[in-house]
């Protein structure tokens, strides 16, 4: 398997045969990640109802490559995005904002800075990953600028490239002129999984106490059936 936390790898775990230490041991980890698993959920849930009452949201999901989570991270780093007069000024914010070297007559750009949002310039290299992946202009500019400087060069490209796109559709608030073909599940997905947090868990914990009192039932179930047995 590829995941071994995913079905199979959960399977797979599941029909181990352990000495009984090891067994507790493996069976502790897995409910602790289980919890892990759910509060995860319950906090995305969280996030997908707040992107609801935000219109930016759906107004950057017609980029190729972002999602939900991925909007919502960039525009926490981002903040007012009225702060930014130029898509320069939010490129240097970024650290994507190449070096410039001058000597005399000569000017030249090395590598980006690097000076700026590690959590920003990390969820936007993320995110050209899956956008150069989606056939458009996007796609075209990286396979060109690979084939010239290299693929690590390119994927930061994109980055900045998102980034001024990014800018531009906040600032004018205009549609992206080449939607994402996933535009529609993109929305679907997040009026499905919307749920505030504290309704997530409490419905978790209804769920598992419901499944524990029906364990519990089952292991009290009398043997014979003509014998009624009550439990308080």
């Amino acid at each position: 398997m590829s995941d071994l936390f995913g079905k199979k790898g959960r399977r797979f775990l599941a029909e181990l045969v352990l000495p009984k230490a090891e067994e507790i041991i493996l069976g502790s980890c897995l409910k602790l990640i289980d919890e892990l698993d759910r509060e995860v959920a319950a906090l995305e849930g969280e996030i997908y109802e707040r992107a609801k009452q935000i219109p930016d949201v759906k107004l950057l999901l017609r980029l190729p490559g972002l999602d939900v989570i991925s909007i919502m991270t960039i525009l926490a780093e981002i903040g007012d995005i009225s702060r930014f007069r130029s898509p320069k000024k939010i490129c240097s914010y970024a650290g994507l904002a190449t070096r410039v070297h001058s000597s005399g007559k000569t000017h030249y750009t090395g590598h980006i800075t690097k000076a700026g949002r590690s959590t920003l310039r990390w969820i936007l290299v993320q995110v050209a990953h899956r956008a150069v992946k989606v056939p458009g202009p996007l796609r075209e500019f990286y396979l060109r600028l690979k084939a010239k400087k290299g693929a690590r060069v390119a994927i930061v490209a994109v980055a900045r490239k998102l980034l001024v796109l990014i800018w531009t559709l906040l600032t004018r608030k205009q549609e992206y002129r080449e939607p994402s073909r996933r535009y529609e599940a993109k929305v679907r997905k997040m009026e499905r999984l919307a749920q505030a947090y504290p309704v997530a868990r409490t419905n978790e914990t209804d769920a598992a106490l419901v499944k524990m009192l029906a364990e519990t039932r089952h292991r009290h179930q009398p043997p014979c059936r003509g014998l009624a047995v009550f439990h308080r």
